[in-house]
């Protein structure tokens, strides 16, 4: 994920977290509900609500592709 995200995104996990993460790995599409800021304001943690889950998650920025 390049783009700054935002609260509110709507995101999916990449192909590659779904191959490296394997059955850790988040299912579905999920919206971004908090940002933990480091280096220089880049996000390299979300929290995250997965809709097919229904529960918040945090991941690492890099697994996540934005939708919207």
């Amino acid at each position: 994920m390049t783009k700054k995200v935002k609260v509110g995104d709507l995101v999916r996990p990449t192909e590659r977290a779904l191959s490296n993460l394997r059955e850790h790995s988040p299912q579905g599409f999920g919206c971004i509900t908090k940002i933990l800021e480091h280096r220089g304001g880049q996000a390299d943690t979300v929290w995250v609500f997965w809709y097919e889950a229904g529960t918040v998650r945090p991941i690492s920025r890099r697994w996540l592709e934005i939708l919207s």
